[in-house]
């Protein structure tokens, strides 16, 4: 069987190695090509794996809508789907989903920052928030977005009977940690009483931190974020970065779970239509629990 994770990490990434790992244990063949975060390279690495006729195929979109066209043409081959990590566009169906969920893992970083704001400042009447995502009209960082504002405000909802929560500044960073410090420099122009800042990954609050720590914010803007890195982690643990919450989206256990679906597909089985890895919350009061100073991740 030929599986491939397109676009992706180089094999030296920890997912890639659990993914590897996983073949190797059940005894298939695993390719795995990096699209390099463009569309059009990611729909010819599919037309070449129709090509190489592969048994099954992982799929990590680099845009939810803009590979369909690719996606058609493997439905059209006849070969199983399963679609690891970002969220595709439901037309690109049948296929497996194995991610999180996205939206509850928004939810959950959300609510993190809200009872943090609770916490260093009680009631307060107005919020300023910056909304970093990733993607316009991309049903990833969406989902984690709407799940952001969702949790945020329903801390607020449960323990006030109102919110606060004030957008000051909107702005996409395209998963890139450099793209989102030029935009938080932008924005911290304009904007030097931010109070919080939702990132959407952790690589948008790598790009976030020193922008604050540059303007003298550092640990005194609150932000949340969603991945579950171990720099992130860290920051967490520390305690004066303003690192409040990070909740998992965890790639490891994605491609070990996303190979074992292929391999099933490829024996000609039925997998679920989606399948949620675990997506833990990590805050000061737990990140003990979860920071591993000698992970890959």
């Amino acid at each position: 069987m030929g599986e491939a994770r397109p676009p992706g990490p180089a094999p030296a990434h920890p997912a890639a190695s659990v993914a590897k790992a996983e073949a190797d244990h059940l005894g298939v063949k695993l390719t795995i090509l990096d699209a390099q975060g463009q569309n059009p390279k990611q729909i010819s690495d599919m037309e070449d794996l129709i090509s190489k006729k592969v048994n099954a195929l992982i799929l990590n979109p680099n845009d939810s809508s803009g590979v369909l066209t690719g996606v058609k043409e493997v439905h059209k081959a006849g070969i199983p789907i399963v679609v690891v990590n970002s969220v595709l566009d439901p037309s690109g169906g049948p296929f497996t989903f194995v991610s999180t969920f996205a939206f509850n893992t928004g939810y959950k970083s959300g609510r993190a920052l809200g009872d943090a704001v609770a916490k260093k400042w009680g009631w307060k009447n107005a919020v300023k928030a910056v909304v970093l995502s990733a993607n316009p009209q991309e049903l990833e960082s969406d989902q984690r977005r709407w799940g952001q504002i969702a949790g945020y405000n329903d801390v607020m909802l449960e323990k006030y009977a109102k919110t606060n929560l004030k957008i000051a500044a909107f702005d996409y960073y395209q998963w890139l940690p450099d793209v989102a410090l030029m935009k938080m420099n932008d924005i911290l122009q304009a904007h030097q009483d931010v109070d919080v800042v939702f990132a959407a990954c952790d690589g948008g609050a790598q790009g976030v931190l020193p922008a604050l720590t540059n303007a003298g914010l550092a640990g005194k803007v609150l932000i949340a974020s969603i991945d579950g890195r171990k720099s992130v982690l860290k920051w967490i643990k520390d305690g004066d970065k303003g690192v409040v919450g990070d909740a998992f989206n965890d790639p490891r256990l994605m491609g070990k779970w996303a190979v074992y679906f292929a391999a099933y597909a490829a024996a000609g089985q039925q997998g679920p239509a989606t399948f949620y890895v675990p997506n833990p919350l990590v805050t000061p009061e737990n990140v003990d629990k979860y920071y591993d100073a000698s992970s890959a991740y």
